[in-house]
């Protein structure tokens, strides 16, 4: 039994010992139950978009080869048994680079950002701002009749009042313009921290080559910073900013039949380093121990293609190139962002006061790695927006994924193709010697 004393040492029985080591176990078992029926539930969006993405991702593949030059394997082996010309004429190559290039004109100007903040034309006067300008009129018009005796009128006591709301609309124009001016130039540094402009231009390279292009952010990330000590020596610290990052589009896998990226869940596919996953130790929201368990498994030879093999790997595979042999230092991780009833919420060990009513779906992010779950927290937009933009080049209504430049070309792509093999190979066959054989004439002689 515990001692009653007022002693520092507490004394325990047998049977305490045992009952606690009981609620232990029952307690890491109920956690382990959670945690599973959460991997069940993200494995089984999981599944769900990569079947409903396949269409997209062959797609996805035609425009990387069209854009690349390169023949789809099918017409490739075609070609082949005929034996004629491999030649791929460039056409989706240059078109693809002059969209880019009048894109990025307009879109990232040199020397200018492509975009500002401006305040309100017409600033309404809060209530208090409101009520001291009407005092000061009031008291200003009492001083004059004292003052000349004469009275005055209404009339000129809204003019004088419209007079006045005016140089105060004026005063609050001028300092909103000077705060939206101070506002984008943090902005602005933020941007350049984060790495906007190397990540927008890779999205305006998506937005050309493939049915969607996919802009993150913000993204909280950790980054080290040398810094000048007090003593005079470098020091190295670590500290939290904002970033943007361009999604894949191989890599987001939206939810079937969603349009947008907030139409129900939507999957992002990460490929982590060991570095890369040990860097996110510190991060809020990632839970320390998760990560650490999942850095041994790895180690000791697990989290090897835990996930289905998507189409891009299996065409690096078959390719033979960096791509398939880093594959086998890489750890997939989902990152899932969706809706999850605030019921099972509670019931996976997030706190009731968190949740809030347990019959409404509540927005959540997500992260898995094999059966660790190193994240979960409820999305901290209050509207449940995801931190995804997508847009296409001609986007489908009613579809995920647009057109691409390679999509609207393809026909003049194949028709160029098609011309130049026959002209290369005739050019072939006119060049070399030609022989004729009169079978007529020839005379079958017997032995």
């Amino acid at each position: 039994m515990p001692s009653s004393g007022r002693g520092l040492v507490v004394v325990l029985s047998n049977e305490d010992i045992e009952q606690q080591r009981r609620s232990e176990a029952e307690a890491q078992s109920r956690q382990q139950a959670i945690e599973s029926q959460l991997v069940g539930h993200i494995r089984h969006a999981w599944q769900r978009a990569h079947r409903a993405k396949q269409r997209a991702e062959r797609r996805m593949l035609s425009n990387l080869r069209q854009r690349n030059g390169e023949y789809d394997p099918d017409k490739l082996a075609a070609i082949r048994q005929q034996g004629g010309s491999e030649i791929y004429m460039m056409l989706t190559a240059v078109k693809c680079r002059a969209a880019k290039s009048w894109i990025r004109d307009v879109l990232m100007p040199a020397g200018d950002r492509p975009w500002d903040l401006q305040p309100t034309s017409e600033p309404d006067l809060p209530p208090e701002i409101e009520q001291r300008v009407l005092g000061e009129i009031q008291r200003e018009a009492e001083e004059f009749m004292l003052g000349t005796g004469q009275q005055v009128t209404p009339e000129m006591f809204d003019q004088v009042l419209q007079q006045a709301r005016e140089e105060v609309r004026e005063d609050l124009r001028q300092k909103a313009e000077k705060r939206a001016e101070r506002m984008a130039e943090t902005i602005e540094g933020l941007l350049d921290e984060g790495g906007w402009s190397r990540e927008f231009d890779a999205v305006i390279s998506d937005l050309v080559d493939f049915p969607a292009a996919i802009l993150k952010g913000p993204v909280v990330r950790q980054q080290e910073r040398l810094v000048w000590g007090e003593t005079g020596e470098a020091e190295v610290y670590a500290d939290l900013i904002p970033t943007v990052e361009r999604v894949s589009p191989f890599d987001i896998y939206p939810a079937p039949g969603a349009e947008g990226v907030d139409d129900g869940y939507i999957i992002q596919r990460h490929r982590l380093t060991r570095s890369d996953l040990y860097g996110l130790i510190g991060v809020p929201g990632y839970d320390e121990d998760a990560i650490r368990e999942a850095l041994r498994e790895h180690r000791d030879g697990g989290l090897t293609e835990w996930l289905t093999q998507t189409l891009d790997d299996a065409e690096a595979r078959a390719n033979d190139d960096d791509t398939a042999t880093l594959n086998e230092d890489w750890i997939d991780a989902l990152e899932y962002w969706g809706e999850v009833p605030g019921s099972k919420l509670i019931d996976w060990g997030m706190p009731e006061s968190e949740v809030g009513d347990p019959d409404r779906d509540v927005s959540v992010c997500a992260w898995l790695i094999g059966r660790h779950v190193i994240k979960i927290q409820i999305n901290p937009d209050p509207l449940g927006r995801k931190p995804y933009s997508k847009a296409s080049f001609e986007p489908i209504p009613g579809s995920f994924w647009g057109r691409g430049v390679p999509d609207l070309i393809s026909d003049c792509q194949d028709i160029c193709n098609a011309a130049a093999r026959a002209m290369v190979n005739n050019m072939g066959i006119a060049s070399g010697p030609q022989v004729a054989i009169d079978v007529t004439r020839c005379r079958r002689v017997r032995t």
